[in-house]
């Protein structure tokens, strides 16, 4: 189980992906521009439905004004512009990449070219096939060519407290990584995140919890993830561990390498790895104990062997030698994360999560053929009035081996 996706919010509420609309006079005369303007005005409050057919209207009768000198050109207050955001909406993006390619090439100024280079990225990206690995390279030949002019959108806006060009860097740089998944590079994907989190930091801008993908924890996440799936554990553990250097982080990196843990609930192996680098690299915190528990969840798996059994034992071991205090913080945790995202409370949570550590680790130490150990455990288990009943099966199942 993971709450991941109940606390973060989407990239896509953050940046205008695909197109920036622009509601302004036009420059010089433009009819055709004035009455699409005006009447997109006046039905802001369209369904999908309307808005679909809106576009379906005006795209064509922009377009056969895009080539009018007197409808704009490369500015972003044109008819070009307008019809590159309806072909967009209509997921046309072909067409978009086209048009915006036109307005880069026509653009009065560097912010208006970086503006028409970020929509022509967009459309290459949305437009991308991922299993074509000839669309997917195009897209990132498009996003490097807007990180590489993104800087110059600062002249649209100077002096603002977050440069112009950070958040459509870090859309750009999300997109790119997403990319070198498409074509499986994973090691690459892993560079171009932990590249993002430097962006961001270099920019000097206040990490917020409104920024949710784009916070350089969460690119650090995602790139010890593809560590993960490049099995390069310590390399995961090592990013994961970094999110700890970072300041005015909205959460712990404790917190992201249970999710971590989690979100490799059908690979134990990879689990496995991950949480023995976590507590080599990790200073255990009231997270460590839930990455044990859930590591002891997944290694529930028919399939794990008698070693892969005893190296997952010893990580639950190790953090049940730690601290006591750390399992009690640990449960007040997870009933608090759990309260937060509305869900209920695990049952077995009101014994604690000490109780389910020493449980997992009878299990494991009993399917490993660890007999003695397993006793010894269950024999604490009851000391401490851990689940009686499992104990009392537990003991009757070891009987009959």
């Amino acid at each position: 189980m993971t709450l991941r996706d109940l606390r973060l919010i989407t990239c896509a509420a953050l940046v205008a992906s695909t197109q920036i609309v622009v509601h302004a006079q036009t420059t010089a005369r433009c009819p055709e521009l004035e009455q699409y303007l005006a009447a997109n005005e006046r039905g802001r409050a369209r369904t999908p439905q309307q808005q679909r057919q809106f576009a379906e209207e005006w795209l064509p009768r922009l377009l056969a004004r895009v080539d009018e000198q007197g409808c704009g050109g490369g500015i972003t207050v044109s008819a070009r512009w307008h019809a590159m955001t309806l072909a967009s909406q209509l997921s046309n993006w072909s067409l978009a990449r086209d048009l915006a390619a036109q307005g880069a090439a026509a653009a009065a100024s560097g912010s208006e070219r970086a503006l028409w280079q970020m929509n022509k990225a967009g459309a290459s990206y949305h437009g991308r096939t991922a299993g074509d690995a000839a669309t997917v390279r195009a897209a990132i030949r498009d996003l490097d060519a807007f990180l590489a002019i993104a800087p110059l959108m600062t002249e649209a806006s100077p002096g603002v407290p977050t440069p112009a060009w950070l958040l459509p860097s870090m859309n750009a740089l999300t997109w790119k990584a997403q990319c070198l998944r498409d074509l499986g590079d994973d090691l690459g994907a892993a560079a171009v995140e932990q590249r993002a989190a430097t962006t961001f930091v270099a920019a000097q801008a206040l990490p917020a919890s409104n920024y949710g993908g784009f916070l350089p924890e969460e690119c650090l996440y995602r790139a010890a993830l593809d560590y993960c799936k490049a099995d390069r554990p310590s390399d995961a553990a090592g990013t994961l561990a970094s999110i700890g250097l970072l300041t005015g982080r909205v959460r712990p990196a404790g917190q992201h390498a249970w999710n971590a843990i989690a979100s490799l609930a059908n690979d134990y192996r990879k689990a496995l790895g991950l949480a023995e680098q976590l507590v080599a690299q990790l200073p255990m915190d009231e997270w460590t104990p839930l990455q044990a528990w859930y590591l002891g969840d997944i290694m529930q798996d028919p399939d794990c062997t008698r070693d892969e059994l005893l190296r997952a034992t010893a990580v639950v071991s190790q953090v049940l030698s730690s601290d006591e205090m750390l399992t009690t913080r640990a449960t007040d945790c997870m009933r608090r994360v759990q309260a937060d995202a509305g869900l209920p409370a695990v049952p077995d949570l009101s014994s604690g999560v000490r109780a389910i550590l020493m449980r997992h680790r009878a299990r494991m130490e009993t399917r490993a053929g660890e007999i003695a150990a397993a006793e010894a455990t269950i024999s604490e288990m009851r000391r401490r009035g851990y689940f009686p009943e499992w104990c009392d099966t537990a003991t009757r199942r070891i009987g009959r081996r």
